[in-house]
């Protein structure tokens, strides 16, 4: 999958900023680079509509994709489901911790912990806070009726969420009847359910599937629904507005977002005179294959992740349409970064940063010399000459050709 970032084509000179208050941020240092890398998906199209949704989820480290690939509509197991809850619910060394207390297991009925034993904290956890039953423990550990590499089923993920994250049951069970299952909810579990469905933390459909097994789809979109109750336990603040203007000059870029309060945010993002530029940007993902502030414009409307008073990553929420111009153009200027894993460039020109995508057959030279893609580590600070098609306006070229100069 091509990784696209967009085209910053006009570079505003001015620095002032509105004279309303406004709340100052500035890049999580060292973050950029390996947010990039953890969204980087190859079986994801980038237009695909819950992209942001994977996106975030893998940026918040609540799933990884060793291979890159995410493997949409591959189920997942009990094991998986609980060992991501309990991150996201801040509970996951709680419940290692009690996995490995011997004399707990002891009164438990257990044996002391060995090396086939490393899920156990899951269901000692999962048991002592109400998210499984006795028969269910027990059918775990002593009948072996249970698997913990059964499949999970969204009945139990609905529940184990809710439970997780601390939202509280409600009276009003009036919507479970849109739902053909909504009859197949246990009397004590309705309460639960309820509160999901007048919370909007449900798929609006005529079914909730309730016994269909759980896909990694699934499951990291009904995640990010939930999100609100668990950003602040893994650390994160998330502001959200509309990028009303970009203002940059050769050492900063300031993105002005007017804030869904109504007050102003100002992201301050200094432009590096260093050879890595993303040590210093804040990883921008969304649909439209979104990489660095570079591609911000005004009117997107962006949510924003923030750390220790750190902007650690942005999401577009609404990428720009862009108009197919199908242009060949030539660019040079100096090589701004250059990803190998993901074959991205950026080159800065006098007009502003072009980012490029290098295909595998594309011809890169030096002194009339062919040198590998991933070479181009060397050359940050060379000039660069590119030709390259641009199929839309504000979204990257494919390079058609390369050269470098000394």
């Amino acid at each position: 999958m091509q990784k696209r970032v967009c085209l910053l084509l006009t570079v505003i000179l001015s620095l002032s900023v509105s004279a309303v208050s406004a709340q100052m941020f500035t890049p999580q240092p060292d973050m950029a680079q390996e947010i990039l890398m953890r969204t980087t998906f190859t079986d994801v199209p980038t237009q695909f509509s819950n992209v942001n949704r994977l996106q975030t989820m893998a940026a918040l480290q609540l799933m990884t994709f060793s291979d890159n690939r995410v493997h949409l509509q591959q189920y997942m197991t009990e094991d998986e489901v609980l060992r991501i809850l309990y991150y996201a619910a801040g509970v996951r060394d709680k419940a290692d911790q009690m996995g490995e207390n011997n004399a707990y297991r002891t009164e438990m009925g257990l044996g002391e912990r060995d090396a086939a034993s490393n899920s156990d904290g899951l269901y000692l956890y999962a048991y002592q806070s109400g998210l499984i039953s006795k028969e269910q423990f027990d059918g775990y550990f002593f009948t072996y009726a249970l698997s913990r590499n059964t499949v999970a089923m969204r009945y139990d993920v609905y529940l184990w969420m809710a439970k997780l994250f601390g939202i509280q049951p409600e009276s009003d069970l009036g919507k479970l009847i849109r739902f053909s299952d909504g009859n197949r909810i246990q009397t004590a579990d309705k309460p639960y359910f309820a509160a999901l469905i007048n919370q909007g933390l449900v798929e609006e459909k005529t079914s909730l599937g309730l016994y269909f097994p759980v896909s990694r789809e699934w499951f990291l979109n009904t995640l990010e629904r939930m999100e609100p109750y668990f950003i602040e336990t893994l650390g994160y603040q998330k502001r959200e507005g509309t990028v009303i203007e970009v203002l940059q000059d050769e050492a900063i870029r300031k993105i002005v977002v007017e804030t869904s309060g109504g007050g102003q945010d100002v992201i301050e993002v200094p432009l590096s005179k260093t050879q890595n530029q993303l040590a210093e940007d804040i990883a921008v993902l969304g649909a439209g294959g979104r990489q660095i502030t570079a591609c911000l414009t005004a009117g997107e409307t962006i949510s924003y992740y923030i750390k220790s008073a750190k902007v650690s990553f942005i999401v577009v929420k609404n990428a720009l349409p862009k108009s197919l111009v199908n242009t060949e153009i030539q660019v040079e200027g100096t090589l701004y970064y250059y990803d190998p894993d993901m074959r991205m460039a950026a080159i800065q020109t006098p007009s502003g940063y072009i980012p490029v995508f290098l295909t595998e057959n594309v011809s890169i030279t030096k002194d009339d010399m062919a040198i590998a893609a991933v070479d181009l580590c060397q050359y940050y600070g060379k000039t660069i000459q590119v030709s390259a098609i641009m199929r839309y306006e504000k979204d990257l070229l494919t390079a058609k050709s390369c050269h470098v100069f000394d």
